[in-house]
């Protein structure tokens, strides 16, 4: 077992040394279908170095899968880990972006919101989009990565 805060500051995740299996929560996203990844990055505990750094010490087990709370087991885990960690940064970039771009917190929320439905309509069929949305809305995702710039921005240190 190990400390693996970033999406939740009170997130663990487990190796079974038996199988190679790492049960890992949504530390390494969520995926619906195929290989389509979201960073689930709902407010209030988002971290960014923090899970880099959980994501190094769920690789360091050398876990064979990964078994992700949405949805399942995923192989081979080193792949996925790595894809992972750039939908993460690219996630927090995204949003950082659109705060200097300017505007207003709701529209901010609703230009992520349809990029992010753009772009996973790109990827999926319509059912899976929607399952996609439904399993981490995107607005939620909006205000995890906007309070982290938040904090980021006044100082604060993420705990």
């Amino acid at each position: 077992m190990a400390y693996t805060p970033g999406h939740a500051k009170h997130h663990v995740s487990y190796l079974d040394e038996h199988t190679g299996m790492a049960y890992v929560g949504d530390t390494a996203g969520v995926r619906v279908s195929g290989d389509y990844l979201i960073a689930p990055t709902p407010p209030p505990d988002i971290d960014i170095e923090a899970w880099q750094q959980s994501l190094d010490t769920i690789e360091a087990w050398q876990p064979v899968s990964l078994f992700l709370t949405h949805f399942g087991p995923i192989s081979p885990a080193r792949a996925h880990l790595a894809r992972f960690r750039t939908t993460v940064a690219t996630a927090a970039e995204t949003a950082r972006q659109m705060i200097d771009a300017g505007g207003t917190d709701a529209e901010l929320a609703k230009r992520f919101a349809e990029r992010m439905r753009r772009d996973v309509r790109n990827s999926l069929a319509e059912h899976e989009a929607r399952a996609a949305e439904l399993a981490a809305p995107f607005d939620q995702l909006w205000q995890g990565l906007a309070r982290y710039w938040q904090k980021k921005r006044d100082g604060h240190q993420q705990q």
